[in-house]
């Protein structure tokens, strides 16, 4: 019977990625890759869980499928682009947490970000109308729109930025009279005052609605 290694292996030798590749996607060294895949590895069913659900969104399978085979090889929305790296798909409540230990729970899925980003690059869904413009615009993130974070870019004016106070903010940054704000893309809503201490990160690309395999984009 086939181990969830072996499975790793073929996959990466179907999507001609090396060991090396893959330890550059996930952020880590590619001696700690090959200690994951032997066979012999001393891997606790938690940690294991956690990094076949990292993997998956790299390989462009299920972490289902590597974990038994059952499911279906190729996941729908899944692609294998040349560069990116697998991020942490974050809830509001996770982000300070990730921000500060870069740390998250095993239940908390991975995605793969297909834009070059830093091994502190996440993805959040956008959870209202704040950025929503309707226009079609580079700036307009509709309502559950996926968007990617890089915390390792600075503070730049006049970027799409995620500042947390108790709550995650997505606004595009700007300073007047010596303070801070995030303006939102949907005019109904007022520009809203923030502390540059609580940045968290820049805007570094975007998916259009629920469906990751719908229009994407990239921020400059």
């Amino acid at each position: 019977m086939i181990t969830w290694q072996q499975r790793i292996r073929v996959l990466l030798d179907k999507r001609n990625i090396t060991q090396t590749e893959l330890a550059e996607k996930l952020g880590v060294t590619k001696a700690t890759v090959s200690v994951w895949l032997r066979e012999e590895a001393t891997l606790t069913e938690k940690n294991i869980d956690k990094l076949q659900r990292r993997i998956a969104p790299v390989l462009g399978v299920t972490p289902d499928y590597i974990r038994d085979g059952h499911e279906s090889e190729t996941s729908p929305g899944l692609f294998i682009p040349d560069q990116g790296r697998s991020v942490p798909h974050l809830s509001g409540s996770d982000i300070s947490h990730w921000h500060l230990n870069k740390t998250v729970a095993n239940t908390v899925p991975w995605m793969y970000c297909p834009i070059d980003c830093s091994e502190e690059a996440f993805c959040y869904t956008i959870p209202n109308k704040v950025m929503e413009n309707g226009g079609g615009t580079t700036d307009n993130l509709p309502y559950k729109s996926l968007v990617f974070v890089d915390p390792k870019l600075s503070l730049e004016y006049e970027t799409q930025c995620l500042f947390y106070d108790q709550t995650p903010i997505i606004g595009t940054y700007g300073e007047h009279n010596g303070k801070s704000y995030l303006v939102y893309s949907n005019v109904r809503f007022n520009p809203v005052q923030v502390v540059r201490d609580n940045y968290i990160g820049r805007v570094i690309g975007y998916f259009y609605g629920v469906n990751k395999s719908t229009q994407a984009g990239s921020q400059s």
